[in-house]
């Protein structure tokens, strides 16, 4: 058969015991005291003769529900009230329950319970001498001072005493082998710390000292007894002063290496060489792969120098440079992506605005690792000390120094941190104000470039006017010229459909041009694109305004001539007045070759309409181009006027030069 089990069912909140109840539990403490339980009834002797529960009766009986547990949790509660409540004269009843408690020492356990195993012991020690401890510190200090018959019936020398010295050896033997080690601290078990904090050396003046047991044993009728208290005193104080000294030398030195780590991270914060790669997104999937491939994995270290822009834009990120998880690669992969799969995903971060990429040396974050190492490593330190620290004053003072260092360090490490952050920053910074005067020389020129553009458009569109002004002009004068010729139509009746043909071209000229000057007012943005065409068709223009000028040249010495001939006839006309109805041979002779010469055939061909609408006039031509449409005069008119008298031949010659002289021709300017 399975042995029983017992559940134990406790109230997740202590109900606390009303203050009535304590006054009266204080007032009733001897009777409380003779109703404790005793160790025959505690122990029951009856579960101890069967060997198969041997176990579960040891363990039973440091469970809470047991009667050990709860004897030494009332008779705690109890002193401690009572000498609270009623002071001084609860002596008796504090020596009654004392007595009703009976300690059991290291011999008599073993005695009592043969068959215990040596937890068990240890337990009923330690949960006796937590009750000690408790009693001997709420014993008030009159008490102490003024009643030691009373100190020496509390703890006696064989009793008490004894039972104290055993379990604080015990405890204090079973963790001076756990701190063997030295680079490690062991933190003191609960029973050992509260006897060094209820229980202090002689030599320490105040209420908890164990100078006053000395002083209570120390008297002629018991001297014997003395011998043994001062023995179990002086371990009590060997246990204290080595407790203490081992704090002491645990706690020198260990702000050191935190110390030490600081400053070597200063000094990485100091020479580290970061840099920052800016990315442009329009150009972020070539670039990444490129980083991509001369990224080691395992490291994400360079393994070749990478260049970044061109131009007063490069960049050069030497090789040995580990890409670092801050800024947009920290945001966007979490911590727990490690370098492989990050180096693998580092193409994601395409898709977005521009890339900041940090590189720098791996010196900062190793030495920030072992900073944080020894932080945290101070701090568990003095996690154990604080405990200790209660009951030592040296090492509370040291601990509280420590402490401050530990703070102070936490601090540092922060302000790194935030140096580190602040130096990343100002590089970011750095760069990209570099890229935005870079970018905003670029802009300026430009500008500057756009302001060129816009001049020389400006320019252009003034050259477009004058030359719409102008072919304006010249298409009033031509209308006027078509009008004298349709007032002389049936003098030249001949000439008539050869003039309607022309004026049917120049109206489809003219509605060319006003539609050229339209599309001229939408080119005039265009116009940098339309440069070099433009120039070309000037060059072709420049060359037909030469030719034209020099016919236009030849056509005014023919003028001159004509005139010459009339002036000439004229003179003769009126000196030989009396002859005027004979012919002259030689004046019509000259007049004829003059005139084949003058009305010979038309010029070379002279540029398209749509040339000149659309090229603007050149700075270094001197000659504005004008249609020019020469006058001919038909054979049979220069026989007629061979054959007529010198009178009728004068007035043809007047008519025709003025004829030919309103014609229109090239103008030159300048």
């Amino acid at each position: 058969a399975s042995p029983p089990m017992t559940l134990l069912f406790r109230s997740p909140e202590r109900i606390p015991v009303d203050s009535g109840v304590q006054k009266v539990l204080v007032a009733e403490a001897v009777l409380v005291a003779q109703l404790l339980p005793t160790w025959e009834e505690i122990s029951r002797p009856e579960e101890f003769s069967l060997e198969a529960s041997k176990s579960a009766t040891a363990a039973r009986l440091l469970r809470h529900d047991e009667f050990f547990r709860l004897k030494c949790s009332l008779v705690t509660s109890l002193l401690q009230q009572g000498w609270e409540l009623r002071y001084a004269g609860f002596a008796e009843s504090a020596m009654m329950i004392h007595q009703n408690l009976d300690a059991l020492t290291r011999e008599t356990i073993r005695v009592r319970f043969p068959n215990l195993d040596d937890a068990t012991k240890e337990g009923l020690l330690s949960e006796q001498l937590e009750v000690l401890t408790a009693s001997w510190a709420a014993v008030p200090r009159a008490v102490k001072e003024q009643q030691p018959e009373q100190l020496r019936r509390l703890f006696r020398h064989d009793v008490e005493l004894v039972a104290m010295h055993d379990a604080v050896d015990t405890a204090y033997k079973a963790w001076t082998e756990k701190t063997c080690d030295e680079k490690t601290i062991v933190e003191m078990p609960a029973t050992l710390q509260r006897f060094v904090e209820r229980l202090r050396p002689p030599y320490a003046v105040e209420a908890l000292s164990s100078a006053w047991i000395l002083r209570a044993w120390f008297t002629p009728e018991h001297q014997h007894e003395y011998e043994l208290v001062q023995r179990v005193i002086s371990r009590f104080t060997e246990i204290y002063e080595n407790t203490e000294q081992y704090w002491i030398r645990k706690l020198d030195g260990a702000a050191s290496r935190m110390e030490k780590t600081q400053e070597q991270l200063e000094r990485a914060l100091e020479s580290a060489d970061m840099r920052v790669a800016l990315i442009p997104s329009d150009t972020a999937e070539e670039e990444l792969l490129r980083i991509q491939k001369l990224l080691c994995p395992e490291t994400l270290v360079l393994k070749a120098d990478l260049s970044l822009g061109e131009g007063k834009d490069a960049q050069l990120i030497p090789a040995g440079l580990k890409l670092m998880r801050r800024g947009q690669v920290s945001d966007f992969f979490k911590p727990e992506v490690d370098n492989v799969e990050l180096s693998r995903r580092l193409m994601e971060l395409a898709a977005g605005a521009d890339l900041r990429l940090l590189f720098g040396g791996d010196g900062y974050n190793e030495a920030r690792k072992q900073a944080a190492e020894a932080i945290g490593e101070l701090g568990a330190i003095i996690r154990v000390v604080k405990t200790a620290a209660s009951a030592f004053p040296d090492v509370a003072a040291q601990c509280q120094e420590l402490l401050d260092k530990h703070h102070k360090g936490e601090l540092r490490a922060v302000t790194q941190e935030n140096k580190l952050r602040i130096q990343i920053q100002e590089k970011e910074a750095e760069e990209m104000v570099r890229t935005a005067n870079i970018r905003l020389m670029l802009a300026e020129g430009q500008k500057k470039a756009a302001e060129e553009k816009l001049r020389e458009a400006e320019q252009e569109r003034v050259l477009a006017e004058s030359a719409k002004q102008e072919s304006q002009q010249r298409a009033d004068q031509w209308w006027e010229n078509l009008q004298v010729m349709a007032k002389e139509k049936e003098m030249l009746e001949t000439e008539k459909g050869r003039l309607e043909s022309e004026k049917l071209q120049w109206t489809q000229v003219q509605s060319l041009m006003e539609l050229e000057k339209s599309e001229l007012q939408g080119d005039i943005q265009k116009a940098k694109e339309e440069r070099k065409r433009l120039e070309h068709a000037a060059e072709k223009w420049h060359h037909t305004l030469q030719t034209v000028k020099a016919q236009a040249e030849e056509k005014e010495a023919h003028l001159k001539e004509i005139q010459a001939i009339l002036q000439k006839q004229q003179e003769e006309a009126a000196a030989k007045s009396s002859a005027a109805e004979e012919p002259s041979q030689f004046t019509v002779t000259q007049l004829m070759s003059v005139l084949s010469k003058a009305f010979s055939a038309d010029p070379g061909p002279a540029a398209p309409p749509s040339a000149v609408a659309s090229a603007p006039a050149a700075p270094t031509s001197p000659v504005s181009p004008s249609p020019v449409s020469p006058v001919r005069v038909s054979a049979p008119e220069v026989e007629d006027a061979s054959r007529a008298p010198p009178s009728s031949t004068m007035k043809m010659l007047t008519r025709l030069y003025s004829t030919y002289s309103a014609a229109p021709g090239p103008t030159v300017q300048g």
